[in-house]
């Protein structure tokens, strides 16, 4: 169920939202900073969280069974219409204009078809190639400037002999699969990557570049991964585990001041969460403070977190855990270096980025 209703301490704003979100003469309302993340959420009927979400005073317009319906009533609404009225089944729909190139009247049609060229003919297939011999077709030769052959190739020149003679040179005529010279480079049955050789290479190329970028991270990453590992356990057995009863990621507020209690009460504990934050790894202070985030919290918790706790969030800057994440960044041999400034600014950008995350 769907209902339009308008909200009179917003200057009669209207809007379609599930009969979920209304609780008798109030109705919740999004934090969403844009309109197609709320109407998302409306359609879904996404249940309303009593934490992050407003209550505002409503006037029920009217009640539908479905979207699209009261959807309709909200357009209505919004041109100043009466909604006592159910709409015209027959509205008219907007008429596809024929293109008159494929649609020609009888009357006519000698006269339109003196106005369009005639359409080509299909290419003519020849079938497979013949097995263990793939054809390499080259195009007609160019000729010159001055009216003689080239010899048949693409490498432009000019010729100093002769002001008016421009001449076009081609590599060596590749050969076929079968032993013979076949005059030409388009291959006409392997695709367009492969009409030229150039294009073939040049494709090879670009991804054993790509694949040497990927290979070079992952080597990076591997041995990030060994110098934190042996950072951690240098001397001693560091155990990187967190109790059985801290249960991560946390979910809401009321799991975060748990435990930034415990924080502020249990040295072992904190250490265990700065040991436990530290073997997340990450080639760098963005990718480290990412994979940290995601591990400790959930993306709702983070949409209602910022550094300085404006707008009735939650100030991550007073937090517990901030030294702790502080701590577990600078135990990572990539970011041992990490200032509370270059810390802050990537936290800062994370959150930020929390509410496009959900989508």
């Amino acid at each position: 169920m769907y209902f339009v209703v308008e909200f009179p301490e917003e200057n009669n704003f209207t809007a379609v939202v599930p009969q979920t979100w209304c609780t008798g003469k109030t109705c919740y309302w999004p934090p969403y900073p844009n309109t197609d993340r709320i109407r998302k959420a409306s359609i879904n009927q996404e249940t309303p969280d009593l934490c992050t979400w407003t209550n505002h005073p409503i006037i029920i317009k009217k009640r539908k069974d479905n979207y699209t319906k009261a959807h309709a009533f909200y357009i209505r609404a919004k041109k100043g219409e009466s909604l006592d009225t159910e709409p015209e089944d027959g509205d008219k729909k907007r008429q596809r204009k024929k293109n008159l190139k494929y649609h020609l009247d009888c009357d006519d049609e000698e006269e339109e078809v003196g106005r369009f060229p005639c359409a080509p003919k299909p290419p003519r297939f020849d079938g497979p190639p013949k097995k263990n011999s793939v054809q390499f077709h080259a195009p007609p030769t160019p000729m010159t400037t001055s009216g003689h052959q080239s010899g048949g190739g693409y490498r432009f020149s000019t010729d100093p002999t002769s002001q008016d003679s421009v001449q076009f040179h081609a590599p060596p005529t590749p050969m076929t699969t079968s032993g013979h010279q076949s005059g030409g480079y388009g291959c006409s049955s392997l695709g367009p990557a492969f009409q030229h050789p150039e294009n073939f290479y040049r494709l090879i190329l670009q991804h054993l570049r790509e694949l040497a970028e990927e290979l070079r991270d992952v080597k990076q990453q591997v041995s990030l991964n060994t110098a934190i590992l042996q950072s951690l356990t240098a001397g001693t057995n560091v155990d990187m585990s967190i109790p059985p009863d801290v249960i991560l990621p946390l979910e809401d507020r009321s799991m975060l001041e748990d435990i930034e209690r415990e924080l502020g009460q249990n040295l072992e504990l904190t250490e265990k969460l700065v040991a436990y934050l530290a073997s997340r790894g990450g080639r760098n202070l963005k990718d480290s403070v990412k994979r940290i985030f995601q591990s400790l919290f959930t993306n709702n918790l983070a949409m209602g977190m910022n550094w300085t706790g404006s707008g009735q969030k939650v100030s991550f800057n007073s937090l517990h855990l901030k030294r702790v994440i502080h701590r577990a960044v600078r135990k990572n041999p990539a970011t041992g270096e990490t200032t509370e400034e270059a810390l802050q600014k990537e936290v800062s950008r994370f959150l930020k980025g929390a509410s496009d995350r959900e989508g």
